[in-house]
């Protein structure tokens, strides 16, 4: 069987983050809802197009939030997602080797 690539979209990596010293995003639309099948069980997250200082043509410009981070842009922006666009969210990097991820720095984002 031939098989071909597909597109993966364009996302933030935490190796793009630190290579580019990025420490805030500005959400630049709703999002939408994508779906991950993970081994037994099949999760939905939210993917935003996000801008930044720097960034140039083919830079990436998707982030996929994991569960800490959506609860997180919930808690400071409200559930509706049409209401962070425009919002400066701080990240910063957690864990570690193919586990380290971005995430919102609650501490810094208001």
């Amino acid at each position: 069987m031939m098989v071909e690539k597909v597109d993966t979209g364009n996302f933030l990596t935490a190796q793009f983050v630190r290579d580019n010293r990025l420490t805030s995003l500005i959400i630049k639309d709703e999002g939408k809802m994508v779906t991950f099948d993970l081994k037994c069980k099949t999760v939905e997250k939210i993917s935003l197009t996000v801008d930044y200082r720097g960034r140039r043509s083919g830079d990436p410009d998707g982030w996929t939030l994991n569960n800490k981070s959506r609860n997180a842009l919930i808690d400071i922006f409200g559930p509706d997602t049409a209401k962070w666009v425009g919002k400066e969210v701080e990240i910063k990097l957690e864990g570690s080797g193919e586990y380290e991820h971005v995430m919102v720095d609650t501490m810094r984002t208001k």
